[in-house]
């Protein structure tokens, strides 16, 4: 699996293939709570630079929109 916004060559183990569906279902639930906050955008923001080891301005996304995209795989992971 090619890793968003990461070169072609830079590849890295599917870590949603490997989690329980308990833990892929317990992240997902944690992630929809901290989206759901009345924290401002800026703040989700600097929490999720803040706890993540990304380089966001090379993905060309926001950290929400890049995190709105591991919530979208998480769903499709725990549908499986």
């Amino acid at each position: 699996m090619k890793v968003i916004g990461q070169p072609p060559f830079l590849v890295r183990v599917n870590p949603v293939v490997e989690a329980t569906k308990e833990c892929l279902e317990f992240t997902l639930e944690s992630l929809l709570i901290l989206m759901s906050t009345n924290t401002t955008e800026k703040e989700k923001e600097d929490f999720i630079k803040s706890h993540t080891e990304i380089y966001f301005l090379a993905m060309k996304l926001t950290p929400l929109k890049w995190l709105e995209s591991v919530i979208e795989h998480l769903k499709e992971a725990v549908k499986k």
